[in-house]
């Protein structure tokens, strides 16, 4: 954009300001002597455009002629404000240290002292073993009911090395009987 026709370098914005905003702003700019003539009426109006730029030259806090920063609250009125609206029980700086210096002190004295260790007794409680009929027992082995009975046949060590050499999981197979008119196998520790 071309500030020359203006008649100003100065960067063109244009705001829609809520109502409550515009009459803060009005009665910012009619405190401070910020008014003109209006042109259709005459009557002393607030000029707003001058008026936005105090408030940003007071918020960004800078002389913009100078380019100075002025600070906006000095440091005790800051500190007043802030202690206002933190709560009571926020810890002090001195608090904090004491805690940490305390934590790495135990943890020091921790590390010091010679480390127990308690063992583990192995857990005596035995799995109770899968019980599967003859057929499902067949399909865990990829092999059919005729096998698994031919390999019983050859002793029950035998069919247990068998079984584990075929299982997905190397679990070793015993036959366990005859239930419900079918034959039973289940797991056991090799």
């Amino acid at each position: 954009m071309d500030y020359d026709n203006m008649g100003t370098k100065n960067k063109a914005v244009t705001a829609y300001l809520p109502e409550e905003i515009e009459a803060r702003l009005t009665a910012f700019c009619l405190e401070n002597g910020l008014s003109r003539q209006g042109k259709k009426s005459g009557k002393e109006k607030p000029a707003l455009g001058t008026g936005i730029i105090e408030v940003l030259r007071i918020f960004f806090s800078a002389d913009l002629n100078g380019n100075t920063p002025t600070p906006v609250l000095d440091k005790d009125e800051l500190q007043a404000i802030v202690s206002e609206t933190l709560p009571s029980n926020v810890p002090t700086q001195e608090w904090v240290q004491t805690e940490i210096q305390q934590a790495i002190a135990q943890l020091k004295s921790e590390l010091d002292s010679p480390a127990q260790t308690t063992e583990i007794p192995p857990n005596p409680e035995k799995k109770s073993p899968l019980i599967l009929k003859q057929a499902d027992l067949a399909r865990r082995l990829r092999s059919n009911p005729s096998t698994l009975s031919r390999h019983n046949q050859k002793g029950g060590q035998h069919f247990a090395q068998w079984s584990k050499a075929k299982d997905p999981e190397s679990v070793a197979w015993q036959y366990r009987g005859v239930e419900d008119n079918s034959k039973m196998y289940e797991t056991i520790e090799l």
